[in-house]
């Protein structure tokens, strides 16, 4: 599967360029990663997601976490994996998520370990995943 958001990562022509930089509480810069890393990082999600089997062929995986450099490298990892990206917002209440749940029945829901607790009430243990 080929997607025009990662075909544009691919051929960024200044990998070293910051493509996401993260700001402290007080504005200054606290991370960052460059077009290159981006790269590097979502297709490492893909791969660990994939646990040796093919692309699950456009099936919609949700995600959950902070909005961060996390995000992100979720979003083009799930995109790579050639899933149907799902994200969920962690500002929604928790019938919010699960109606999302329920209606897009991912086979998966990747989430970060800091909002994992939130989700073990809402998915079942076999379809969470802790990034």
């Amino acid at each position: 599967m080929t997607s025009p958001l990662l075909e544009r990562l691919a051929s960024h022509p200044r990998d070293a360029d910051p493509a996401i930089e993260e700001a402290d509480a007080h504005g200054r810069p606290s991370a960052g990663c460059t077009y290159a890393d981006l790269r590097v990082r979502s297709a490492r999600v893909a791969a660990s997601r994939l646990e040796g089997r093919a692309a699950l062929n456009g099936a919609p995986i949700a995600f959950l976490c902070e909005p961060s450099i996390t995000y992100v490298e979720l979003f083009l990892g799930v995109v790579r994996a050639g899933w149907l990206a799902g994200p969920l917002s962690p500002h929604h209440a928790s019938p919010e998520q699960l109606y999302v749940l329920e209606d897009a029945q991912p086979e998966r829901v990747l989430v970060t370990s800091s909002l994992a607790p939130r989700l073990a009430a809402l998915v079942s243990p076999e379809r969470l995943r802790s990034t």
